[in-house]
């Protein structure tokens, strides 16, 4: 089953910084209006920069709402610009795995959090919570009826990036409080319940992917303090020597996208081009760190924003996420094979969402179900078959 919403969808220029007057562009059930914000400098900017980050809405109309589930269809291959071009995928058989089903609930409201699992417990945090940005950390262990609230992450932020790395929990980037990007790196101890200061991230960005290969932590794309939709660096940052560096650049630029590393291979699709006017991406590249180079493989069969996903059995696995251009959200997911070159189906996920946190289980947590900013979700769900 696929869920779709007819959404509001509402940018905000440039985010809202450093502009003494934006202009957000507001499509109301596909009619558009305009409305004007001012930044500090002027009254409410702060408020609504940080409300257009979370910039996907929905308006439901009680006719809409019956309408929220429609039966599945075949994907179809998006041809030309960034949204295709490449290899279409056949039609596959499902990947292993049960049905989703759901854990105990989050404590909070929560999106744009970064979650990792380490041992079999779950940890997410940082986030959106409906309000505003947070620190927060909790845990939920194996068979734990409850999530356990842990020592905050240093710096209040939201759509950051991180991943554990021999069982220590590495968090950068986000959107801070003054609605830029943030350079803090940090990384949490569950043996101690501790968080240590490490080297800055030298581009601040948001919303960028994040994976571990050979034990170094990689970001690919996000967004910078101007906007999103034009930063394609990939940083790398190493435990050992507490360094960063950067390689090859992806090749669009990119924010929201799905990553992971598998076989010493770093394999990455979908996101968005929020620059301008939004396209959501069905193109898939392969990063090969033995050239530096990066090249095209099977696009994504749903151009896919603010999709959860994750590594396991081998596969990239991407689920949810906005879709047709950021106008529709779907609760279907997939996974990609990278010795056959194609995507296969995954079972459709209990909650639609886009922009939750997610990580090897297949855990998915929290996520914006398309109801508005405020009203993000509490949910815990997990695909059981998927553990690494």
């Amino acid at each position: 089953m696929r869920t779709t919403r007819k959404k509001q969808y509402r940018r905000l220029a440039a985010g809202g910084l450093g502009l003494a007057a934006a202009t957000a562009l507001v499509l109301l059930g596909g009619q558009p209006a305009t409305a004007t914000a001012t930044n500090a400098a002027g009254t409410a900017g702060s408020g609504l920069a940080a409300q257009a980050r979370h910039n996907l809405l929905a308006l439901n109309s009680p006719a809409d709402r019956a309408r929220l589930m429609s039966p599945r269809s075949a994907p179809e291959s998006k041809g030309g610009g960034g949204k295709g071009g490449g290899t279409p995928s056949p039609t596959a058989t499902p990947a292993p795995g049960g049905a989703w089903r759901s854990l105990a609930a989050f404590p909070t409201r929560i999106s744009d959090n970064v979650v990792g699992s380490n041992n079999g417990t779950v940890y997410s945090v940082t986030g959106w919570t409906g309000a505003a940005s947070t620190a927060d950390l909790y845990a939920l262990a194996p068979g734990a009826g409850s999530w356990k609230r842990l020592t905050a992450s240093p710096v209040v932020r939201s759509t950051a990036s991180g991943a554990f790395i021999d069982g220590k929990f590495y968090l950068t980037g986000g959107w801070g409080t003054d609605d830029r990007p943030v350079a803090e790196t940090d990384v949490y101890d569950p043996a101690t319940n501790r968080w240590t200061r490490l080297a800055p991230l030298p581009e601040p960005v948001a919303a960028a992917a994040a994976t571990v290969l050979d034990g170094k932590l990689y970001l690919v794309g996000g967004c910078d303090a101007e906007q999103c939709g034009s930063v394609a660096d990939v940083q790398v940052y190493d435990p050992a020597a507490n360094t960063w560096s950067r390689t090859a650049s992806y090749p669009t630029p990119v924010d929201f996208a799905a990553c992971g590393a598998i076989s010493g291979k770093i394999y990455c699709a979908g996101g968005s081009d929020l620059a301008g006017v939004v396209e959501t991406l069905t193109a898939a590249y392969v990063y090969d760190p033995a050239t530096d180079g990066w090249s095209r493989i099977a696009d994504l069969p749903e151009d896919a924003f603010g999709a959860a996903y994750t590594v396991a059995n081998g596969k990239l696995l991407v689920q949810d996420g906005a879709v047709d251009d950021a106008l529709l959200e779907t609760n279907q997911g997939f996974a990609y094979d990278p010795a056959a070159n194609s995507w296969s189906p995954l079972p459709d996920s209990l909650f639609g969402e886009l922009r939750g946190g997610s990580a090897p289980g297949f855990f998915e947590i929290g996520g914006d179900p398309g109801q508005g900013p405020e009203n993000v979700l509490t949910s815990t769900q997990v695909l059981p078959g998927f553990t690494g």
